[in-house]
């Protein structure tokens, strides 16, 4: 089982246009509507895999019927830290030629004892969970060091922890032993404390953290690839080029995928990366979020560079 965790839920709406023209009325080509925020679309990716998995999330319990409906329809199993609010609204505008433009709500405030009755689902669910992911921003009236406090307590069980988070909430979570980190370049670039102009000086600071946490760290470096930093060396990767459709919840997917990877091959970091670049790239070249099962071709045909230590 692998638990995800999403502390700012929401409502996915994607609509398709030909081309964005700001302050022009346009007509859509396509409108898709489902749950989203990134743990849930981990948990979604994994059991679309046939893996097993589960999403807990802050949100009102009820009143949120197009949300849970989404992910019933998914098959994904909640556990829902009950906030009494409604999840947020995000919207993709996706033109035909692939670019994205997204505008996210904050969320809506949420209460302590909320965040206290996610902490403790998340620690509970552990005890029988391979991995622990929690990832996304943070509602209003969750902590900065949410994700911080929430390793100490996952770090109570045998499961693995990695969090997908940017701003302060991975700059917190920059000292904290064991953990995978998941950043993509922009991201980790925002955090870092002098400037990180090519893709050495983004490992090597991903280096520099793992030398100080014992973690790892996969960097998603887009159209470049990703690279996995671990105590035992850099792995990096590339897919072949896909024609990109849809770049919403593709570092998602390559999370989702390196775990799966990691579990299916005993805790291989090159069949790990491999495994999340194909689930990357099927994500990318898919109209919508999900995307059909990754063939053993697919994720042979990910170019792998060995560890280099």
């Amino acid at each position: 089982m692998i638990t995800t965790i999403t502390p700012n839920p929401s409502l996915d709406r994607t609509i398709v246009v030909d081309t964005l023209a700001i302050g022009e009325v346009h007509s859509t080509a396509g409108t898709t509507i489902e749950a989203g925020g990134k743990g849930v679309n981990v948990a979604r990716g994994l059991i679309r895999q046939g893996i097993e998995a589960q999403a807990a999330v802050l949100c009102g319990s009820s009143g949120n019927t197009l949300f849970f409906g989404s992910l019933e329809d998914a098959g994904v199993p909640v556990l829902v830290a009950d906030s009494g609010t409604p999840v947020r609204t995000n919207l993709s505008i996706i033109e035909r030629g692939g670019r994205t433009t997204k505008l996210n709500e904050p969320g809506a405030m949420v209460t302590t004892e909320s965040v206290d009755h996610l902490y403790a689902q998340a620690e509970a669910a552990a005890a029988g969970s391979s991995w622990v992911v929690a990832a996304g921003s943070l509602a209003p009236g969750v902590p900065t060091d949410f994700y911080q406090a929430l390793a100490e307590r996952i770090g109570r069980t045998a499961a693995l922890f990695a969090v997908d988070a940017s701003g302060p909430a991975l700059a917190a979570t920059l000292e904290v032993p064991g953990v995978l980190l998941k950043p993509n370049d922009e991201e980790l670039a925002a955090v870092w404390p002098t400037p990180l102009d090519s893709d050495g000086d983004l490992i090597g600071a991903a280096r520099s953290i793992v030398e100080r946490t014992g973690g790892t760290v996969l960097l998603s470096l887009g159209e470049r690839g990703a690279a996995a930093v671990t105590p035992d060396g850099v792995c990096r990767g590339s897919a072949p080029t896909a024609k990109v459709q849809n770049t919403v919840g593709a570092g998602d997917s390559l999370l989702a995928g390196y775990i799966a990877g990691y579990d299916a091959s005993e805790g291989s970091i090159e069949e790990a990366l491999r495994t999340g670049l194909a689930w990357a790239r099927a994500a990318v070249g898919s109209k919508g979020t999900g995307f059909d099962a990754v063939s053993a071709a697919d994720v042979e045909a990910v170019r792998i560079q060995g560890l280099d230590r």
